[in-house]
């Protein structure tokens, strides 16, 4: 919660690293699940 603590904080480049945070974390979640996919079918 740096924007809150920090009255220079700038708005738009949180708004932008949220996106980024974002978008990495749904690329973890899809390798994850590709993995997965994969595990079961050689397990199967």
């Amino acid at each position: 919660m740096a924007g809150l603590m920090d009255p220079h904080s700038n708005d738009a480049f949180e708004g932008a690293e949220m996106t980024q945070w974002k978008a990495y974390l749904h690329d973890i979640e899809n390798t994850l699940e590709q993995v997965l996919a994969d595990f079961a079918l050689m397990s199967a």
